[in-house]
């Protein structure tokens, strides 16, 4: 099972839960709601040069780090010249790491940044960046590889402790220049299985929880304090190729299997309808500025019939005959027998979606072996790009910049698609500042895409969370994470800020032990969270404790 290892190196790319623990710690400059809405945090304002290669940022003049150190504009500067000199993964996002040439600091609160060339999507990928403490970071020698276990930020959390494997602890800063929580920490405890999260949460040991199956919908309406949120989620759950192996570097083979998966039935059997179903164009419906609906599939308009008819034909064209055991041979006699790797998608859906896969393209002769792997194995099989053939994969959408960080050449490693056009087009995109311009390039982006089909969309799942209503009120699933995404739902630092108290009874021993004793494993491993109250607790979330002053206050 991949242990939450905790990547508190703001310079370093982690997993959606690395961020949502990060996110309470370190505050960048700018956050952002779902709707793209940008929302001042280190820096109360910002401009920008009618060229756009200029940047000013102000920033507040009273935040301080944890340890008491004023934060300034020298830590800004620090942030971003180091993740450049060191090529950081975290701030090659973007085009950030080529396009800014220099960064001044003309006072204490004052930041300045030069770019070589117009990004469209620089408040964006620059405005969310963590910043870090020049203080503790330039006596370093190897920043990007920093274990930084004991981390210090400018957050409205402070680091407390970790215990891998079981649980990650935060208090409340005190000193936290913005509006604070009214509580007095978060504890992040790991849960083996989805299901022990559900019935935790109907117990009343947990207060919230984000990323609800679709099969437990039923049983949480029907509970007692219980709410359920379903938004729109700008999310990609896909089949991923390996263009290092032949023959999917045939497109004919990537078109025909894309004919023949049913969206529809994809959509209604793993999700239950909580969705929509996948568009090949890579950018999701809930994303309405950027969704091209004409390029979203090459099945769309047409019966099973037809697709199965048109995606065998591709087949014959490319002289792929069926052997023996009706298995598709290639003309230099490969068998179309792939190795799929799945890790449930991050969501606990297993093997289904990549047997329902399996199924869906068989009648072309084509051979699906489904492999259930952790998700860390998983993901480094994607980074180096050497052990699978294919693999199903989630991934939240910010916006078009998505498109150039996931399907421009000099940033596909380990699924390694590249096309020269869409190159074109994608860096085109990224320096084009007018909405009708860029949008028209992202469209033609999106048909590309779907014509070529480096990734098989199976579907775009809606955000399903449930909340108690018995203990805490203003449950906000509209935040967007550091990791540029809105899969956080209620589990987002500033969806935390927001929370407030509906009663100060403190959690019970019971509670308490159920609560932390929740990592025994239940069926098939998988990467979940859920939230445990450390001895006071008013609230509790999908993936922390909130730790109660008010209770605190009442005990003394």
């Amino acid at each position: 099972m991949y242990d939450v290892e905790f990547y508190s190196n703001p310079f370093q790319l982690g997993f959606t839960i690395d961020y949502m623990v990060e996110d309470c710690i370190f505050d960048p400059m700018v956050a952002f709601s779902l709707n793209g809405t940008a929302i001042p945090m280190l820096a109360s304002s910002w401009s920008t040069s009618t060229d756009g290669l200029t940047w000013t940022f102000n920033l507040v003049h009273n935040a301080v780090w944890h340890d008491g150190v004023p934060l300034t504009s020298a830590d800004v500067k620090y942030t971003f010249d180091t993740g450049k000199q060191i090529q950081a993964p975290r701030f090659a996002v973007g085009l950030l790491n080529t396009a800014i040439t220099s960064v001044d600091t003309p006072d204490n609160y004052t930041v300045v940044f030069h770019l070589n060339e117009p990004l469209a999507d620089f408040l964006f990928n620059a405005g969310f960046a963590p910043i870090v403490p020049k203080h503790i970071w330039q006596n370093v020698t190897d920043p990007l590889n920093y274990a930084n276990d004991h981390p210090i930020g400018s957050g409205p959390f402070m680091f407390q402790q970790r215990v891998p494997g079981q649980f990650i602890s935060l208090v409340t800063n005190p000193n936290y220049y913005g509006q604070k929580p009214a509580y007095d920490g978060v504890l992040f405890t790991v849960y083996t299985n989805i299901d022990l999260r559900i019935l935790a949460l109907i117990k009343g040991d947990l207060d919230g929880e984000t990323r609800v199956p679709a099969n437990s919908v039923a049983a949480l309406l029907k509970a007692p304090n219980i709410q359920v949120i379903t938004q729109s989620n700008p999310s990609n759950v896909y089949v991923q190729f390996n263009f290092h192996k032949y023959p999917l570097t045939i497109r004919q083979v990537r078109q025909a299997m894309t004919l023949a998966v049913d969206k529809k039935a994809m959509l209604s059997t793993i999700l239950l309808g909580f969705g929509d179903q996948g568009s090949d164009g890579a950018i999701p419906p809930a994303l309405t500025a950027w969704y091209n609906p004409d390029a979203t599939w090459l099945g769309a308009g047409l019966n099973s019939t037809q697709r199965l008819n048109e995606a065998n034909a591709l087949l014959d064209s490319v002289g792929f005959k069926r052997g023996s055991d009706g298995i598709r041979v290639t003309p230099n006699g490969t068998r179309l027998e792939f190795q799929y790797y799945t890790a449930g998608a991050g969501l606990g859906f297993g093997t289904r979606p990549g047997e329902l896969f399996s199924s869906m393209v068989a009648p072309l002769g084509i051979k699906i072996d489904v492999n259930f792997i952790d998700v860390g194995t998983l993901n480094s099989y994607l980074t180096l790009g050497t052990t699978y053939d294919m693999a199903d994969w989630r991934y939240g959408v910010y916006g078009p910049g998505y498109l150039s960080d996931t399907f421009l050449t000099a940033n596909t490693a380990g699924f390694w698609y590249s096309n020269a056009t869409v190159d074109k087009l994608l860096i085109q995109q990224s320096q084009t500042v007018d909405y009708n311009q860029r949008k028209q390039l992202v469209f033609q982006i999106q048909t590309m895409l779907m014509q070529d089909v480096p990734y098989i969309m199976l579907f775009h799942d809606n955000l399903v969370n449930a909340v108690r209503t018995d203990r805490y009120t203003g449950w906000n699933p509209s935040f967007l994470g550091q990791d540029g995404t809105g899969l956080y739902g209620v589990e987002n630092v500033r969806a935390f800020i927001e929370l407030t108290p509906v009663t100060s009874t403190p959690m019970t021993t019971s509670m308490m032990t159920s609560a932390t004793t929740s990592t025994a494993q239940s069926g098939a491993p998988d990467l979940t969270w859920a939230v445990v109250v450390l001895v006071i607790a008013v609230i509790a979330l999908g993936a922390y404790v909130v730790k109660s002053r008010s209770s605190k206050n009442k005990t003394k």
